[in-house]
């Protein structure tokens, strides 16, 4: 795992940019809402560790109340970005939260 100064999450084809706050695969900038790119750097910052549903939405969403379906969403979107609709990079736990399941460098 990168550490605290770093700017750049890789995995798979894909390149998290901390700093500019977007995905990209190869050149190309890979769209995501806001909340979901939040998502998405939460669960890569975490990688290989079991993040609940509460963490989550505690970390995307802070003191705002939302619904599962609201985080349901923003995974589907993450998945959508990441052509992960087999579920291999992020693992859905049953009642118990979400995995993102790569190599991170």
């Amino acid at each position: 795992m990168p550490d605290g100064g770093e700017k750049l999450l890789c995995f798979e084809d894909l390149t998290l940019d901390l700093r500019r706050g977007c995905l990209r695969r190869a050149d190309r900038e890979v769209r995501l809402r806001p909340k979901s790119f939040a998502v998405l750097r939460h669960l890569v910052e975490q990688a290989g560790r079991l993040v609940s549903k509460d963490e989550l939405i505690g970390t995307v969403w802070a003191d705002l109340s939302v619904t599962d379906i609201s985080v349901a969403r923003c995974i589907s979107d993450v998945r959508l970005a990441l052509r992960d609709q087999d579920r291999r990079l992020i693992k859905t736990v049953p009642r118990r939260g979400y995995l993102f399941d790569a190599p991170v460098r």
